[in-house]
């Protein structure tokens, strides 16, 4: 039975700048826990949520989120779902929440654009904090996921990044400044991280993504850092204890 509930949470109740979130969940219990734990931050506000992808897509023209999040099974239709809804709203940030570690999943989700894949056993301050790394342009993988997905590519000979890449018919040549923001990048680095880490304006930083999403023939940075993945521009070792953003 299809169940979706607005929660009417007009401009004059929220906090300033508050980002406004959607939940789209299949579980009953997990939309429960995700609710209480937005309750508690008041970063966040909650407009409304579904169990449903159809009745996702009408809220989501309704209430104009900033994050989405997903839990829908079988994770395919997250995806498809995720195309759709960015198709609407293209700045509205997507975390997918799974329930396994599924490398080619990973791979067509954040082909299709997803800001954040993890695991459903992330708690709830990692996921705010997950939460804001999308919200300032980061793309977050869960550190066992983000693993599984480095395995796919080709590992430099010395160093971290080659300036120049063949790679079946896609062919590249970076500037080393260009090499530097994609590392940086592929670390999840919001514009404005890597302009204070490089001692660049964040106009430049702009810039160089840019031409980085011209040359790397992508249409966005997301699919930047799949793609430098993918094509073994980037090496990436993470560690067990900490949070890696790729």
């Amino acid at each position: 039975m299809e169940e979706s509930h607005d929660l009417g949470v007009g401009p004059e109740f929220e906090p300033v700048q508050a980002c406004k979130v959607l939940i789209v969940d299949c579980y009953e219990l997990t939309r429960i826990g995700l609710r209480y734990a937005l309750q508690g931050n008041q970063q966040y506000s909650l407009v409304a949520e579904t169990d449903n992808a159809l009745s996702a897509l009408q809220l989501a023209r309704q209430t104009q989120p900033n994050v989405v999040i997903l839990d829908v099974i079988p994770v395919n239709e997250a995806i498809n779902l995720t195309r759709e809804i960015k198709a609407i709203l293209p700045e509205v940030k997507v975390v997918v929440l799974v329930g396994e570690q599924d490398e080619h999943n990973i791979q067509a989700a954040l082909a299709a654009g997803v800001d954040a894949y993890c695991l459903k056993t992330v708690t709830s301050g990692r996921l705010f904090q997950i939460m804001d790394a999308v919200c300032q342009d980061a793309v977050w993988l869960d550190p066992g996921i983000a693993k599984k997905s480095s395995a796919y590519a080709t590992p430099p000979s010395q160093n971290n990044l080659r300036t120049t890449l063949n790679y079946g018919q896609f062919q590249l040549s970076l500037t080393q400044r260009e090499c530097e923001v994609l590392t940086l990048l592929t670390e999840g680095k919001s514009n404005k991280e890597i302009a204070h880490l490089l001692g660049i304006s964040t106009h430049t930083v702009k810039t160089h993504v840019r031409n980085l999403i011209q040359k790397m023939a992508v249409e966005d940075r997301t699919q930047a850092v799949v793609k430098a993945l993918h094509c073994g521009l980037v090496k990436h070792e993470p560690q067990d204890n900490s949070m890696l953003e790729v």
